[in-house]
């Protein structure tokens, strides 16, 4: 990597955006997968890197050789951070023992139920696209590339879309 390269990156050219995608994109991916174990969650933490990279931060690099290891650094500390809030969010915890289902308390279903009507009227406050995006996510497990193709707009709409929805569906779910 070289300093005209770096250059052209700071001016948004997307002939250098794909030369240095060429050059370290798979190594940011097979980090976030070695990580993260999980090809999906990889994926999208990958290309999340990538793009956060090019439109933010590739602007605070000043020497050319420092962006493998600013791209490296950044991977691995988004990677961990994202490792450790999944172990805390692991939705395994959630579901009711296996061995004996019997022993679960009605009281416990009837408040998961209850929940589960609340979430419902709050995504119906979405916006029908912001529904779509949801769905594609968290019911077809699709990748924010793939949502992005599939619903015609740029991965990073659909990052924001995801991120208000979110933001929304808490201050929904908090009244």
């Amino acid at each position: 990597m070289n300093a005209d390269l770096l250059e052209r990156l700071k001016q948004r050219d997307p002939a250098s955006q794909q030369e240095l995608r060429l050059l370290v994109f798979h190594r940011v991916k097979a980090l976030c997968r070695a990580i993260l174990q999980d090809e999906v969650w990889a994926e999208d933490m990958a290309e999340d890197i990538w793009m956060d990279f090019l439109f933010d931060h590739v602007d605070r690099v000043q020497h050319a050789p420092a962006m493998g290891a600013y791209l490296r650094m950044t991977t691995v500390r988004r990677c961990v951070r994202m490792k450790s809030w999944r172990k805390r969010h692991d939705p395994i915890d959630e579901l009711p023992d296996l061995q004996h289902p019997e022993r679960e308390l009605a009281p416990d279903k009837l408040a998961r139920q209850q929940d589960k009507q609340r979430l419902e009227r709050c995504l119906e406050r979405l916006k029908p696209q912001a529904r779509t995006v949801f769905r594609l996510r968290y019911e077809e497990d699709l990748t924010q590339d793939q949502i992005a193709s599939a619903v015609g707009v740029s991965k990073p709409y659909i990052w924001k879309v995801l991120d208000k929805g979110l933001k929304a569906l808490k201050a929904c779910l908090g009244e």
